[in-house]
């Protein structure tokens, strides 16, 4: 399968796309961090095709899916898994600038990946789009209101996009859980003891949710599920 991840080049995409090449899936993966693309190593490197991109400039979206589309007949699984948070502080102590690229990033830029790589998924009637999420997609906590926001409004657009869907289709909002990425540990101090304890690394969780994600159907459609190794969730 040809399958699409933002953000591959750090904690959770990185792992999906490792993990997803292993099983010999060819990876589409994008990521602004040029220094780490160049030295991203995964199986069956031939297959996959590694770009700079900023998820958040849409004109720049909509060029890499030219290109893709070049090289790919069809995307089957989109993960729109790129995210990015502000900084810890009181909602009235937050920059103009560090709220609009979270944003940007978190839900304009899964908009803009919608835009232009679904409607060619559309058109065959088939394939899923997994949207990364949060618990924080579900209730807020304190100093953390923009990605709160953000992940609200996944929520809210993968539930329409999943209505506007062929039958057949599948659009999904995928929450992680607790996994040791630089945003959860940025992310500690609002964590209870107990929740911090079942964290597992992006690779643990990968190696968890791959299977799962490879499994998932048009009865999921709509969806906001979680994947974790260690909890009941």
């Amino acid at each position: 399968m040809n399958i699409l991840i933002t953000g591959v080049t750090s904690g959770i995409g990185l792992a999906l796309a490792k993990e997803l090449a292993s099983y010999g899936h060819s990876i589409i993966g994008c990521s602004r961090d040029i220094s780490q693309l160049s030295i991203l190593d995964l199986p069956y490197s031939q297959n996959h095709l590694l770009s700079q991109i900023d998820v958040s400039d849409d004109k720049m979206v909509k060029q890499w899916a030219n290109e893709v589309y070049q090289k790919y007949s069809k995307i089957d699984i989109v993960i729109n898994n790129a995210g990015v948070k502000s900084q810890l502080c009181p909602t009235w102590e937050m920059s103009t600038d560090d709220f609009e690229q979270t944003i940007k990033t978190n839900v304009l830029g899964i908009a803009s990946i919608i835009r232009y790589f679904v409607p060619e998924m559309v058109k065959n009637k088939e394939g899923i789009i997994i949207n990364m999420t949060s618990a924080w997609g579900k209730y807020a906590d304190a100093y953390v209101s923009s990605y709160c926001a953000s992940k609200f409004a996944v929520e809210g657009l993968t539930q329409s996009l999943a209505k506007e869907l062929p039958k057949g289709m599948t659009a999904l909002a995928l929450d992680p859980s607790v996994v040791r990425t630089k945003l959860l540990e940025s992310c500690k101090k609002l964590l209870l003891p107990e929740e911090y304890e079942i964290s597992v690394t992006p690779a643990e969780w990968a190696r968890f949710a791959v299977p799962k994600i490879l499994e998932i159907d048009s009865s999921l459609n709509g969806k906001s599920i979680t994947f974790h190794p260690l909890a009941v969730l």
